[in-house]
């Protein structure tokens, strides 16, 4: 089992957090890994429950416990979800998911520094055409 705490981190790490920065502008999410946070009646003091993307089961999960599966679906190298609404197909948008994809490899010495996305993601967007570039919503 991994203990985070015996890991010394190197700014490879800040790498990764830029592949969440990009699912979350992807998915419009607050959390990767999380598919819903059940608010629904909660009362003062009431935990709030969580369920995990990808799970067919309707299980909630404590804070506590969605911490622990997140983690270990990220020890699997799992990456999370993205949304079916989510137009995949698009130049600009694939282009994001390779990279939120390299940002996010598990292994720290394959994953890429943060100029290397960079410059994925600037040849990816100079070879859009008018055309192909993203509609930005309000």
């Amino acid at each position: 089992e991994w203990d985070h705490h015996q890991k010394i981190f190197t700014q490879k790490i800040e790498v990764w957090h830029l592949g969440t920065i990009l699912h979350l502008l992807l998915t419009r999410k607050k959390y990767p890994y999380v598919s819903n946070i059940i608010h629904a009646n909660l009362k003062e003091g009431t935990p709030r429950l969580y369920t995990i993307e990808g799970r067919d089961d309707s299980k909630t999960y404590d804070k506590s416990e969605v911490a622990k599966e997140i983690q270990d679906l990220i020890l699997a190298g799992e990456l999370p979800v993205i949304p079916s609404e989510v137009d995949v197909g698009h130049p600009a948008i694939k282009a994001i998911i390779q990279a939120r994809n390299v940002a996010m490899t598990f292994d720290e010495e394959k994953r890429p520094r943060a100029r290397d996305i960079a410059n994925m993601l600037i040849k990816a967007t100079s070879q859009l055409t008018l055309k192909e570039q993203p509609k930005v919503s309000s």
